[in-house]
């Protein structure tokens, strides 16, 4: 199901275990730089919470729940955010995603 909302995946949003919590988003969502042309962008809470997840549990990118984006989506955009935040050769160069 691609193009979902967060309203569209729970409402209203309850945050689960392993989910932002309103307060966390606030901080966070001004940091994210907005989309200048393309295609449009999926709703980045579901793609953050699938990231977020990903790194608290450990599981796949494969087994991640539905209710978080596609896992190509969330796995691309959190290979993207690694690779800007580390330097060339860090440490984030030589992770596995999967």
């Amino acid at each position: 199901m691609r193009g979902r909302t967060a309203a569209e995946v729970q409402e209203p949003w309850k945050v689960r275990r392993h989910e932002l919590t309103e307060q966390g988003w606030e901080l966070l969502a001004p940091l994210i730089p907005r989309a200048s042309a393309g295609r449009p962008r999926v709703e980045q809470r579901l793609v953050i919470n699938g990231m977020v997840y990903k790194i608290r549990t450990g599981i796949s990118w494969r087994d991640l729940p539905e209710r978080c984006d596609p896992w190509p989506t969330v796995c691309t955009c959190f290979r993207r955010c690694t690779s800007t935040a580390s330097s060339p050769g860090g440490p984030a160069a030589d992770a596995d995603p999967g």
